[in-house]
């Protein structure tokens, strides 16, 4: 047992002496390495430090000057975006103009029609298709036409409003994604102690350069600005379209009251002239009677003449048949009896011409007096109904 239980070898002094120096050396090498190292490590730190505080004002500056751009472009959406409403506003109040002006059509072209249709009572010749209802007719295209127009004009305004109410809400989208990122950055300048480090929600975002972030805020403003003198545009056509229905209605419906007022004073002017003529006509019935009298006389005593005659040629046709000659007086006899009865043919013929005549004045004042009841019945008509009517007719400017 003592025998397997070796000791342990000692060391000699020169060897324990040598093994202090080691140590010690050793020792002074791990303590120069480790002041080499916390040396390095405080200069690295110390760099670190300043690099930190250098990197977060930085990060400070780039937020300041990021919050800045963006309230200069939230400035510049804040202009288009009322711009943009003051637009709207004074587009929707064209499409009320338009509507009104719209509306304003519809009595017009009802009385327009009616004076149309109150015009087809006319009556003989009296019925025709004059120059006042040629202005009628036409009034009525204008008034359609004037129509027309408007409505495409209200539709043209209602898109373009939709246009920018469209362009208002890419505007007021923007406006509040670019408050919010302001919002945002503004909170996050605001962290700048270890002390008050909130937590926050990690966001995974899928981030646009800022050449696309610039192109889409522009793409807007000039969607903006583009709608914007669009609807200036419209506005203008609108004015215009007004002013030009409202000087063409116009136009027309005076054009019209001067037809009317001009066939009033033609038919006028035409009654009176056949009252004229139904005046002599009336004189000339009478004479034209007496006429026929006086011929219806003659015949009869031409009649008692030619008996007259002849009862005195049957007398001397009785004288004694030595006295039973054609004398002188026989001779004029037979004459004036061939005298006679020429006469009475012609008397006759004569009598069957005044009757003829008497008859066709009497049909010319036939003629006349339904004539002129008809002129009566179209100075009823324009006077009293069209013209009331075409007084009530107002073109309205809007």
């Amino acid at each position: 047992m003592s025998e397997a239980i070796k000791a342990p070898r000692m060391f000699t002094p020169c060897e324990w002496l040598c093994s202090n120096r080691i140590k010690h050396s050793e020792a002074d090498a791990a303590r120069e390495s480790a002041q080499n190292v916390a040396f390095e490590n405080e200069a690295l730190m110390n760099e670190i430090k300043d690099r930190t505080i250098k990197t977060m004002q930085d990060v400070d500056e780039k937020l300041d000057q990021r919050i800045t751009d963006i309230s200069f472009w939230m400035s510049e959406l804040t202009k288009k975006i009322k711009d943009n409403a003051n637009e709207s506003d004074k587009l929707i109040s064209c499409i009320v103009r338009l509507k009104k002006a719209l509306e304003a059509t519809t009595e017009p072209l009802y009385l327009s029609e009616k004076c149309i249709t109150i015009r087809q009572a006319r009556k003989g010749s009296d019925f025709v298709a004059d120059n006042a209802h040629n202005e009628l007719v036409k009034e009525i295209a204008v008034f359609n036409g004037v129509r027309a127009l408007l409505t495409r004009g209200i539709e043209q305004t209602e898109e373009q409003l939709r246009l920018n109410r469209k362009s208002a809400f890419n505007l007021k989208s923007d406006f509040r994604g670019k408050e919010t990122a302001k919002n945002r950055d503004e909170y996050a300048k605001t962290i700048s102690t270890y002390d008050n480090i909130p937590e926050v929600t990690k966001c995974y975002p899928a981030p646009v350069s800022m050449d696309e972030w610039l192109l889409q805020l522009k793409k807007n403003l000039e969607e903006a600005d583009r709608q914007i003198q669009n609807s200036r545009q419209t506005r203008s056509l609108v004015e215009g379209v007004l002013i030009q229905v409202f000087e063409d209605q116009k136009e027309q419906v005076d054009a019209t009251n001067r037809a009317i007022q001009i066939r009033v004073g033609e038919t006028r002017d035409a009654k009176r002239k056949l009252e004229e003529h139904l005046s002599l006509i009336f004189k000339e019935i009478p004479n034209m009677e007496d006429n026929i009298r006086d011929i219806k006389k003659l015949i009869c005593d031409t009649l008692k003449s030619a008996e007259i005659t002849e009862t005195k040629t049957n007398i001397r046709d009785c004288r004694p048949l030595n006295e039973l000659c054609r004398d002188a007086p026989h001779y004029r006899m037979l004459k004036q009896i061939e005298e006679l009865k020429t006469d009475i043919s012609t008397l006759r013929q004569m009598l069957h011409d005044a009757e003829e005549e008497l008859k066709a004045l009497r049909r010319r004042q036939l003629d006349l007096e339904e004539e002129i009841q008809n002129k009566t019945n179209s100075l009823h008509i324009e006077e009293v109904r069209i013209l009331e009517i075409r007084s009530s007719i107002s073109i309205e400017k809007f």
